[in-house]
């Protein structure tokens, strides 16, 4: 008799008890969210309000609070349904990467005092609908999981939108007229010194270019993720 009841006790542990894995990509997409507004909002062109690192060394805990406790709970449960087990790892995996990935490049345009412009708000603008598209998608996994697959199409729309963006914007960086202006007007010494600054300048822009456009590879990414999700659950 105790015996049976011992082993009711481990198939209650082992097969009935399957944690709950939706809250736990949830909290990853809103926390994705939250610093893809941060980056609409330092990067509009309406203002120029300083970045602030208080509030992102905050999110960054939260960030590795979620990391540890949903790669705990992936690595102790004995039963991920309705996920695969690697598809719980990618997601949380290429969500993660985003999170810091942005954080970093906010970090960065606060290190190389860089303002923003035109093409920046318009990348950032791409990249908080994508966070947002990604969240809903992964809401909708949850519910009806083949309506995710409209998300992941969004977010690869808006991927190659920014890449768009990406290459109009080097292309005006590079193109060299407001140096060859300054050559022409200024004295000579004057020249070069704001030659100089406006190469410095463009090597600090390109940075932050790439950031954008490395991030649209990683929203890519990370669309793909979803689909494989969705394929196998729904």
């Amino acid at each position: 008799m105790n015996q049976e009841k011992g082993e009711e006790k481990v198939s209650d542990r082992i097969l009935k008890a399957v944690p709950e894995f939706h809250s736990s990509i949830a909290d990853q997409c809103e926390l994705l969210l939250e610093l893809g507004l941060l980056v609409e909002r330092y990067t509009s062109l309406s203002g120029s309000e300083m970045i602030d690192l208080s509030l992102l060394d905050k999110l960054e805990e939260r960030k590795e609070q979620f990391r540890n406790r949903n790669m705990d709970k992936l690595h102790q449960s004995f039963h991920t349904n309705p996920f695969e087990r690697d598809d719980l790892y990618w997601i949380f995996f290429s969500i993660n990467k985003l999170i810091a990935d942005i954080k970093n490049m906010l970090r960065m345009m606060q290190a190389l005092g860089i303002g923003t412009d035109h093409h920046m708000a318009v990348m950032a603008r791409m990249v908080r609908e994508a966070c947002f598209s990604l969240r809903r998608g992964y809401r909708k996994v949850a519910s009806n999981p083949i309506e995710g697959l409209q998300d992941a199409q969004v977010i690869r729309s808006l991927r190659d939108m920014i890449e768009d963006t990406y290459n109009v914007a080097i292309s005006e960086l590079y193109d060299g007229d407001e140096i060859r202006k300054s050559m022409s007007i200024l004295p000579h010494a004057d020249a070069n010194m704001k030659a100089v600054a406006q190469v410095m300048e463009m090597f600090k822009r390109r940075e932050v270019y790439r950031y954008f456009f490395d991030l649209a590879r990683e929203l890519g990414e990370a669309a793909t993720v979803l689909q494989s999700v969705v394929y196998t659950i729904a």
